[in-house]
């Protein structure tokens, strides 16, 4: 059907599908899961594909970091602000699906409009912000049981489509480091390939492994450019209520008149000005499930109109990682494991400093 027929062609669109996605968002964006300490790629359909690569030799270290699975990304995108996710029930690994989150927030505000339990008018009013407002079941310390993570987008060598990372707490002190390493540089982390690797379970660690191929660069500028990576990251999250500016009001002033004679009516003052007015803020993202492989969440992150398109990959099982490195090379994801370049090694060190 590529051609309308003639009596459609000049009808007037009364925006129902944009409503729609407004109310309910959309499908989910692709994204790199981490779950279980691997990296797996799922796309929107919710196929999923292991990322294969491995550094096999238990004895070797590579740059500070220990052998294991690997995935090499450019970081393209990320959100300005820290999303907050709250989890109403607990995580239940063996489930066959899971619930989205009862509120969640990209805005940096409140909770989004999209958030199915709003826990309060704001996040930082929200009791489940605080520290100790729940128990970790790794350490046994407090915690805030809003859970903090920072939205990321990254290309994967192969694939022009961007995939969400959705970088968790115990990770974001990795992170920050990381990005440290760039400030003062004549380049950024956008044009450098970034090596994820496992500390532990679902510890990441963040390592500077090469320079971004010509190729993917331009595609980084094109996503960019159309802002198809707005919505991935949250950047058009919404908070459920606006939030209004104080409002300001100048006093009356008497108006300076010229003499009168002495029957003169008596002066008038000016009224107050200066109301109140609403502060502009974007349109909303839809919530994204931190827990969740195949469907992340119920109202899943709204599209940009330039969202570039993402075709669904092939179906195919899910493998285990792997305990040694693949003897076949992979036919999906990045290449095999690859001993880093030593000149540009060498030269990421004297710009960084070497991996402690």
């Amino acid at each position: 059907m590529n051609q309308l027929p003639a009596y459609i062609q000049n009808r007037p669109s009364r925006g129902l599908a944009a409503r729609v996605s407004q109310n309910l968002g959309t499908s989910a964006p692709p994204y790199l899961s981490i779950l279980g300490g691997k990296f797996t790629l799922v796309d929107a359909a919710g196929n999923e594909q292991l990322i294969p690569t491995y550094e096999g030799d238990p004895n070797k270290v590579m740059r500070g970091q220990a052998a294991g699975p690997y995935a090499d990304v450019l970081i393209i995108d990320v959100n300005d602000h820290i999303s907050r996710i709250f989890y109403d029930v607990d995580f239940d690994p063996n489930a066959q699906s899971y619930q989205p989150p009862a509120c969640f927030s990209h805005n940096g505000i409140g909770p989004s409009k999209l958030s199915a339990k709003p826990q309060a008018p704001t996040c930082a009013a929200c009791p489940n912000a605080v520290w100790g407002s729940a128990t970790s079941n790794v350490s046994g310390k407090g915690i805030p049981a809003c859970a903090q993570y920072q939205f990321i987008s990254v290309l994967v060598a192969g694939h022009d489509t961007p995939f969400l990372l959705r970088i968790p707490p115990n990770s974001l002190k990795n992170y920050r480091a990381y990005a440290e390493q760039f400030r003062g540089q004549q380049f950024d982390m956008d044009q450098v390939i970034t090596r994820l690797s496992f500390i532990s379970q679902g510890t990441l660690a963040f390592i500077p492994f090469d320079w971004a191929p010509a190729d993917m660069l331009g595609k980084s500028d094109t996503l960019i450019l159309a802002k198809a990576t707005d919505a991935m990251v949250g950047r058009l999250d919404t908070p459920i209520q606006g939030a209004l500016l104080a409002p300001t009001t100048v006093p009356a002033t008497p108006i300076a008149a010229p003499p009168a004679p002495a029957a003169a009516a008596p002066l008038r003052s000016t009224d107050p000005v200066g109301a109140a007015t609403p502060a502009a803020l974007a349109a909303s993202s839809a919530p994204s499930n931190g827990r969740r492989r195949r469907n992340t969440a119920a109202a899943a992150e709204q599209a940009a109109p330039q969202q570039a398109a993402q075709a669904p990959f092939m179906p195919q099982p899910n493998p285990a990682a792997p305990a040694n490195p693949p003897a076949a090379g992979p036919s999906f994801g990045m290449p095999p494991s690859v001993p880093p370049n030593p000149e540009l090694a060498a030269t990421l060190d004297n710009l960084f400093g070497p991996a402690k």
